[in-house]
């Protein structure tokens, strides 16, 4: 468990925690045009939300890892310099769940390597930013600001026209997801490795434990 904050921040509207429902659901299964839209027109009342989770729920950020996918000459020696478009940023705390992304080779990263066969994976590493919180994967059952009643994200999902429920329940599980809200400055730089400089599974071994079974079925059989 993190450490509650000591000062109580604002009570969020119940519009807030709507707006921050739809943009865990949406973010957590990869609908990220939906996602980065909530952000872009209701970001305020989605951080509202997080603060208030995190002074009522604390969690631990701790260091967080992020794979990705890119183009050598995107990068400025080791870093990458922050896609401005990005109204967030997705994490795990889990080193394998970002060897998964940086491995060109996995299901995952399929489509990204049919448009971009020139892209290569690298691994971002750092220490979380509290501040910056918007999801937490231990956030699975979350209270609500309108008399403490309890709201579990998996039914929430059962009932999202948009989101696919057992795919929300299945990254949610399994991927120790944290959300932050993308660095302000516009000259921000992430530190980037190669993710054949770390020591990650096999990528069969990956896919096996982060697809979402169906997507596995469709390469793998069975």
């Amino acid at each position: 468990m993190g450490e509650r904050s000591k000062k109580a921040p604002p009570t969020p509207t119940r519009d807030d925690a709507n707006q921050w429902i739809n943009f865990v659901l949406y973010a957590v299964v990869g609908r990220t045009g939906q996602a980065d839209t909530l952000m872009e027109r209701h970001g305020d009342g989605v951080h509202c939300m997080a603060k208030w989770l995190m002074h009522r729920q604390p969690v631990r950020v701790g260091v967080l890892y992020r794979g990705v996918l890119v183009e050598p000459h995107q990068l400025d020696r080791h870093w990458l310099p922050h896609d401005e478009k990005l109204k967030f940023v997705s994490y795990s705390q889990e080193l394998e769940v970002a060897c998964w992304y940086a491995d060109p080779a996995s299901i995952i990263s399929g489509d990204v390597v049919a448009r971009r066969p020139a892209v290569r994976g690298y691994i971002i590493a750092g220490k979380g930013n509290r501040d910056r919180l918007l999801w937490h994967h231990d956030w699975l059952a979350v209270d609500l600001p309108d008399g403490g009643q309890r709201l579990s994200l998996p039914g929430a999902a059962e009932v999202h026209p948009e989101i696919d429920a057992a795919q929300f329940t299945w990254n949610a599980r399994t991927q120790s997801e944290v959300i932050e809200t993308a660095p302000s400055r516009a000259d921000a730089k992430f530190h980037v490795e190669p993710v054949a400089d770390r020591d990650c599974p096999d990528v069969e071994d990956l896919d096996a434990r982060y697809t979402f079974p169906p997507f596995l079925t469709e390469r793998y059989g069975g």
